[in-house]
């Protein structure tokens, strides 16, 4: 899913919830899932897109083309980094 939020001075697509069972990771599954959703979030004006993904993460999300925002932080014991997207073009 996506929800809108305020970044950085502008209201961008934040995505969240995102999970693929242990069984099926490394199948393609979740990257169609962002990519679903980053489609839905475009046709619905945004071009900025946010995630706080688990820092574990962050080397996957970098190659679906988020960038660290270089902010880090924990959410219930979990390390999370900040990471921004923007369209193409």
């Amino acid at each position: 899913r996506w929800r809108t939020v305020p970044h950085e001075e502008e209201i961008v697509a934040k995505l969240e919830r995102f999970a693929v069972l242990p069984e099926h990771r490394g199948e393609g599954y979740g990257t169609r899932l962002v990519q679903s959703v980053l489609g839905d979030a475009r046709r619905a004006g945004f071009d900025t897109f946010l995630v706080h993904a688990q820092a574990h993460l962050e080397d996957w999300y970098e190659a679906l083309g988020f960038e660290s925002t270089g902010r880090t932080f924990e959410e219930v014991g979990i390390p999370h980094v900040e990471m921004v997207r923007r369209a193409e073009g």
